[in-house]
């Protein structure tokens, strides 16, 4: 019977272990800026520089979310990247809507 039961738990082990690495594993969402700008494109140079500190954000919240084992700091931080992951589609939805209307 004992043996048993430390199979049971033993197979109870490896899920949850499997659990922990399916939470854990990294959420890339990072838009690379390689727009060419115009010197005197103030607004999209802004938004360029908008989506490089989220994205410098992004990847840090990445490695914590990927080095810690809190349930509750995971789901924090993922809260945390889904808002700066909409950032970041916002602002290069901007900059391509500003690059679209410089070019009329």
């Amino acid at each position: 019977m004992r043996i048993n039961q430390s199979q049971s738990s033993s197979s109870q082990n490896p899920r949850s272990a499997q659990t922990n690495q399916v939470l854990q594993r990294p959420i890339e969402e990072i838009i690379v800026t390689d727009f060419t700008l115009p010197p005197n494109a103030a607004a999209q140079k802004k938004a360029v520089e908008t989506i490089n500190t989220i994205n410098t954000k992004l990847a840090k919240l990445q490695q914590v979310y990927n080095s810690t084992n809190d349930l509750e700091i995971q789901n924090n931080l993922l809260e945390h990247m889904t808002t700066f992951k909409q950032v970041l589609h916002n602002e290069n939805n901007m900059i391509k809507k500003l690059k679209y209307q410089a070019g009329y």
